[in-house]
């Protein structure tokens, strides 16, 4: 009996099995794709700004902590670098249209979570310095901010675990007073990056002396703003939400302590020499 006759014909795989096979493998590439690409955009974005970790290591500036707090503003294109007690909550609120800001006892306030930063984005420092991306901060002059700071987290929060935190570093009793003069003593002896965002000086937190950023002032803060909108850095459409700040007075607590202002100007001389104030 020939091949031919005894065997049992083969059975050719139908056109539509194999055009299902095809579709299931092209699925499964471009699945891949879909979850690989954000981890490689992150991937390549870090190391990015690792290749220059050192010089910013070498000017005291925590590089990582900048990447992380440039917030992308959709409706612009540029970055926004939030500075803590410099009008940050007030400013953000504004780029999400919020009137009547309310913050949270814990995490960070809702209208916050639809911003993505540098990593997310895939920006890098040179896009800043060819001008393909730009970035813009608030600050504030560093005395009304060192006071606004100590009567937030010092004053108003009755010594909570910031204060505890400030007297494990500075080695001190539990019922130890944190003074004005200790919490300076706190900023004067650690390292930069272990500071408290709200007493961290300002340069280390918006980096002027690494990236081009565009700067608007807290004492000018609607007219500086108004001019960010018209080159394009701050939405337009949000200006009319800037003359609703959360403002919180600390006055009082100055007035008690003005004979320290020259430390406090001497502790932050490179945030009054970099702010030009």
């Amino acid at each position: 009996m020939s091949f031919s006759e005894g065997a049992p014909p083969r059975r050719r795989k139908s056109g539509g099995a194999s055009n299902c096979l095809g579709l299931v493998k092209k699925r499964t590439v471009l699945l891949r794709s879909l979850i690989a690409a954000p981890f490689s955009m992150k991937y390549r974005t870090r190391l990015a700004w690792l290749r220059e970790e050192a010089e910013w290591r070498s000017k005291g500036i925590p590089q990582s902590h900048v990447t992380k707090a440039l917030l992308h503003v959709e409706e612009t294109g540029a970055f926004y670098i939030p500075v803590p007690k410099a009008a940050n909550t007030s400013v953000l609120a504004a780029i999400a249209k919020v009137r009547e800001p309310v913050l949270p006892v814990d995490g960070i306030p809702a209208f916050m979570s639809q911003l993505r930063n540098t990593l997310q984005v895939g920006c890098v420092p040179a896009d800043f310095r060819s001008g393909a991306r730009v970035a813009f901060t608030v600050v504030r002059h560093p005395v009304d901010r060192f006071w606004s700071a100590y009567n937030q987290s010092i004053v108003e929060s009755r010594e909570g675990v910031f204060a505890a935190a400030v007297r494990s570093a500075l080695g001190l009793d539990a019922d130890k007073a944190l003074t004005p003069d200790l919490l300076l003593d706190y900023v004067e002896s650690q390292p930069v990056e272990d500071v408290d965002h709200h007493f961290r000086p300002q340069y280390a937190i918006c980096a002027l002396e690494m990236l081009p950023v565009k700067v608007a002032r807290c004492e000018t803060l609607a007219e500086d703003l108004a001019r960010l909108a018209e080159e394009g850095y701050f939405p337009k459409d949000s200006l009319a939400y800037v003359s609703r700040l959360n403002h919180r007075r600390s006055t009082d607590i100055h007035d008690r302590y003005r004979g320290i202002d020259s430390r406090i100007r001497d502790v932050y001389k490179r945030d009054l020499a970099v702010l030009e104030y």
